[in-house]
C-alpha cells in the first residue's frame, strides 16, 4: 500500500552500530557524519517523489474535489406555483410573508428543499401543507431572513 513506516533515529543509529560493530568515536565523526547526510538525503528523495506521485495518481483516480467544484451540475427548471392554489393557507402564507418581506418581489416555485433565497419561495410540496411540521419549517423558513 506505499505505507511508510517510521523509526527513530536513534534506534536506526543503535542497529547500524550493532551491525557494523565500528566504534562510537567513528560513527559520530564529521565525515561519517556528512556520509550519512548524503546517503539519507539521496534515499529520501526519491521515496518522496514516489510518494507524491502516488498521490497524484490517487487523486486523478477519485477526481479532484476542487474541479468538480467548477463543474456545474444542470439542475432541473423549477416549476412556478401560484400562491391562489393554495386556498386559504396561501393566503396566510402571504400574510406571514408581508410581515417580514416585499410580497411582490417573492415568487414561488416548487423544489425540492424548503428555502427562501433570492425572494425565491421553494416550496417542496405542490399543495398547501397540511402537517403541523411542514407549517413550523415553513414559518421559521419565512422569519429567518
Amino acid at each position: 500500500m506505499g505505507i511508510c513506516v517510521w523509526q527513530s533515529q536513534s534506534a536506526l543509529n543503535d542497529v547500524a552500530v550493532t551491525n557494523n560493530a565500528k566504534p562510537e568515536v567513528a560513527a559520530v565523526s564529521p565525515a561519517n557524519q556528512s556520509r550519512e547526510a548524503v546517503n539519507t538525503s539521496t534515499g529520501v528523495a526519491p521515496t518522496a517523489a514516489n510518494g507524491q506521485a502516488r498521490i497524484a495518481q490517487l487523486r486523478s483516480m477519485l477526481g479532484n474535489k476542487d474541479e468538480k467544484k467548477g463543474v456545474k451540475v444542470p439542475t432541473p427548471a423549477a416549476e412556478p406555483i401560484d400562491p391562489r392554489s393554495f386556498g386559504q393557507m396561501g393566503r396566510d402564507i402571504l400574510l406571514a410573508l408581508s410581515l417580514f418581506h416585499d410580497v411582490k418581489a417573492i415568487r414561488w416555485q416548487h423544489g425540492d428543499e424548503l428555502s427562501l433565497k433570492d425572494n425565491v419561495l421553494t416550496l417542496p410540496y405542490k399543495t398547501a401543507p397540511t402537517h403541523a411540521v411542514d407549517k413550523r419549517r415553513l414559518w421559521q423558513v419565512i422569519s429567518a431572513n
